[in-house]
């Protein structure tokens, strides 16, 4: 609070290092001249140098190594809250291993490009492109709002293991163009989007958050001002995402954050669950025990003549008789709201905005759809729930109930649900050819095993509609949370 006092009597300017390879200083150049207007800025090699705490946020562009020392000074450079950007080459044993440390696999196939440009010494450059419609910064400061170029990227896979042991989730905000391409020993290759740009962001807030870039093409002198190009405007976007006043003043204030509570297990999980529902039925159950017990102690006494009169009266109902009423309501209660959180497509909002119901621009896209053809296939393959974090598991249900509320605009909705790992070799082979892929689990290894075929689960729906597909996967809570506007999109 003080610190942010401070800030307010005198501004500050942000602390920006920049790292890149000693032995070619001109290649970032550009990318120097733009951030030394931003703010303070340091140039150094993290090759030769430590990577220490000054800065407010760190460009690490072509890491040459990474050392189990230069690891463990990323690692606490992130948990003191600043935040880093990360760009390198599929080439780079450096930079492979430092994603892979991060969560992040580079894959080492060879998009095909489609775009070609003049470089600074003359040579050519084949550019993989990723168009605004194939970005979403969403969760940064402003947009790029144009396309990006990478000159021969890899592209990234999530290891949803290591992201999970990290307490960190990932999210693609750049991929390639819809008719993406590898190469492949017999000529090119039909593959889903590739993964351009990831952000990193920590469950922890208080943690800074990482952005990685599959190569260094937008920085590089040369392509910063490419003509056409928003590489620019996304440095000034990542500038603007990690560079605010408040951030600055936790950071001068180095506060150190406290320790973070662990994950709830299973049984943790439902402990919570019946503490939660149990107090109320045991609520009323004593009550009704206390009034009891308060009206035998206050009976009145019953003279002689009185006795004989009530002597002959019908005999009073049998204690159980009594309290059958207050337990069998009790009881119900109990199972109507356990019930209730396990009911398939239970859906209420009572959100004031709707948070939980379509968007207008979802319905009207179902209502557009169905104009054209009503039918609309809906095809999920998910692993059993025991693979998936909770996030992934639910989708099912979540998925099928927002089906249940577009089908109101005239679509005709048919659900099935694969459970790939049931499938032999040869219908798991067909599934590739149809764009679906499963992903690295955390929960994979919960069966006890370590062969490859356990570490994997699917998290994928296929939506068919007329003679057009499209797959959406999912590898993590982050993009479960954006279900419709994936779905709509």
């Amino acid at each position: 609070m003080l610190e942010r006092l401070a800030t307010r009597e005198k501004p500050t300017e942000p602390r920006i290092l920049l790292s890149r390879p000693a032995e070619d200083p001109e290649q970032f150049s550009t990318l120097e001249v733009a951030l030394s207007r931003r703010g303070e800025l340091r140039t150094v090699d993290l090759a030769e140098t430590d990577l220490d705490l000054w800065s407010d946020f760190l460009f690490w562009m072509a890491p040459t190594e990474a050392s189990p020392k230069d690891l463990a000074n990323l690692e606490r450079y992130l948990e003191s809250g600043r935040s880093v950007i990360v760009a390198g080459t599929r080439r780079s044993d450096a930079a492979r291993t430092l994603f892979r440390e991060l969560g992040l696999e580079v894959s080492t196939d060879r998009i095909v490009p489609v775009h070609q440009a003049g470089k600074p010494d003359g040579k050519v450059a084949e550019l993989v492109s990723s168009i605004a419609p194939d970005q979403d910064f969403r969760r940064l400061t402003g947009q790029p709002n144009g396309t990006l170029y990478f000159e021969d990227p890899g592209s990234f896979a999530f290891l949803s293991d290591v992201l999970d042991a990290r307490g960190t989730s990932a999210r693609r905000i750049a991929t390639s163009f819809e008719a993406t391409q590898i190469e492949g020993e017999g000529g090119p290759v039909a593959v889903p989007k590739r993964s351009l740009a990831v952000l990193l962001e920590p469950a922890d807030a208080r943690r800074g958050s990482l952005v990685a870039f599959a190569a260094t093409t937008p920085f590089e002198k040369g392509f910063f001002a490419m003509e056409g190009a928003a590489h620019r405007p996304l440095v000034t976007t990542l500038v603007n995402s990690f560079d605010g006043e408040d951030r600055r003043a936790v950071l001068r204030a180095g506060v150190a954050p406290p320790e973070r509570i662990g994950d709830f297990s299973a049984g943790q999980r439902a402990l919570a669950r019946a503490l939660l529902w149990l107090p109320l039925p045991v609520f009323l159950v004593a009550t009704w025990l206390l009034r009891r017990r308060g009206a035998s102690s206050v009976a009145p006494k019953i003279s002689g003549a009185e006795h004989k009169r009530t002597a002959t009266a019908p005999p009073s109902k049998p204690r159980l008789a009594k309290t059958a009423p207050t337990l069998i309501a009790a009881t119900l209660l109990l199972v109507l709201s356990v019930g209730a959180t396990h009911a398939p497509n239970l859906r209420l909002d009572l959100t004031a905005d709707k948070l939980n119901t379509p968007a207008e621009v979802t319905l009207e896209v179902a209502a557009a759809l169905a104009e054209v053809e009503p039918s609309l296939a809906a095809q999920l393959y998910f692993s059993a729930p025991g693979k998936l974090e909770p996030s992934l598991a639910a989708l099912p249900r979540r998925i099928a109930g927002l089906l249940a509320d577009i089908e109101g605009q005239g679509l005709v909705v048919s659900v099935d649900r694969v459970q790939p790992g049931r499938l032999d070799t040869q219908e798991r082979g067909d599934l590739a050819s149809l764009g679906l892929a499963p992903f690295r689990a955390s929960r994979a290894k919960s069966s006890g095993t370590d062969t490859a075929g356990a570490q994997e689960a699917w998290a994928s729906l296929r939506l068919v509609w007329g003679d057009q597909a499209e797959v959406v996967a999912f590898q993590d809570a982050a993009e479960a949370e954006q279900l419709e506007f994936r779905l709509a999109f």
